[in-house]
């Protein structure tokens, strides 16, 4: 049994297998009230190995919750409304489409997701708003053709949704877009790569919004860290900040909780593996605070930043 919460908490959504079929059914806390949801004749339900069929999202609202329900031919997205007691199919009867990812934005009613097209062999980024009568838009006509959708993640503030890629007019590398779901226009976020770099797709929003951390592969342990700007003015390269010696390293870094800041984990020895500091950068001033030091054998003074 799969299960997940309404934000709000009155809804349980959960998925039961029974006799090689999988029911999805939600739970009214309150009226203590539980219903299935998913289609239940037909193909509908089939119980695969895919990890789409234990997908289920809510909205922030709690009134939505999307989910992918095996139907023969592969995975349409459903949005089940709690209010009306109905579906919106968001492929409607396209039966050639098959959603790989989908997350609805951190504040509002609206859902992006990626879905495959296994007739024309193409993946597509899209979105539906649910605040108002809308249809489904694409995200990434503007940069088309595709050659994969990689993953996608929605800015702290719901505007915004930062994808990578695979477009052919980038040579079909892996590349890093901001696109503006309100505006529905985009950009390219990663610098120009030289030849052997690549981008790595494990990309992430600063509690802000205003950066998007990524890290540029160049050899085996070689990266370039880099905290871009979504609007475009800035490429802030991290990379000798962090760590400059060739046998150097870094590991676990990711964005402080409420700070636009980067934790990382120092390696001295990269053939070794053993983390021998922790550390904070700020991005706006490159000032590193060493949080603990293992050839001092303890921690420092906290939050004291020390000028590169």
């Amino acid at each position: 049994i799969h299960t997940t919460f309404s934000p709000d908490g009155r809804y349980l959504a959960y998925i039961k297998h029974i006799d090689g079929v999988a029911q999805y059914r939600l739970v009214d806390i309150g009226l203590q009230r539980d219903t299935q949801i998913g289609s239940a004749a037909g193909t509908w339900g089939v119980v695969t190995s895919s990890t789409m069929e234990t997908s289920l999202a809510w909205s922030q609202s709690s009134r939505y919750l999307a989910y992918a329900q095996y139907n023969n031919t592969g995975y349409p997205l459903r949005v089940f409304d709690t209010v009306t007691n109905s579906h919106t199919d968001l492929f409607g009867d396209e039966s050639s489409w098959s959603v790989t990812g989908f997350k609805w934005a951190p504040g509002r009613d609206i859902v992006a997701y990626s879905g495959y097209n296994r007739d024309t062999v193409e993946e597509m980024l899209y979105a539906r708003s649910f605040e108002s009568a809308s249809e489904s838009f694409e995200l990434s006509p503007y940069i088309k053709p595709w050659a994969d959708v990689n993953g996608f993640s929605w800015s702290p503030n719901s505007r915004f949704v930062a994808t990578s890629t695979e477009p052919e007019s980038e040579g079909s590398r892996e590349t890093l877009f901001v696109v503006d779901v309100d505006r529905r226009c985009y950009s390219k976020l990663n610098r120009e790569l030289a030849a052997g770099e690549e981008v790595d797709h494990s990309y992430s929003w600063s509690p802000s919004g205003a950066y998007v951390l990524y890290r540029i592969y160049r050899s085996f342990y070689d990266y370039d860290y880099i905290a871009a700007r979504i609007d475009g003015s800035a490429q802030i390269d991290l990379t000798s900040s962090m760590y400059d010696a060739a046998s150097e390293t870094v590991r676990n870094y990711r964005w402080m909780p409420s700070s636009d800041a980067i934790y990382y984990e120092h390696v001295r020895n990269r053939n070794s593996g053993a983390i021998d500091s922790f550390n904070v950068l700020e991005v706006d001033s490159l000032l590193k605070a060493t949080v603990y030091d293992d050839s001092v054998n303890g921690f420092n003074e906290w939050p004291k930043l020390i000028s590169e």
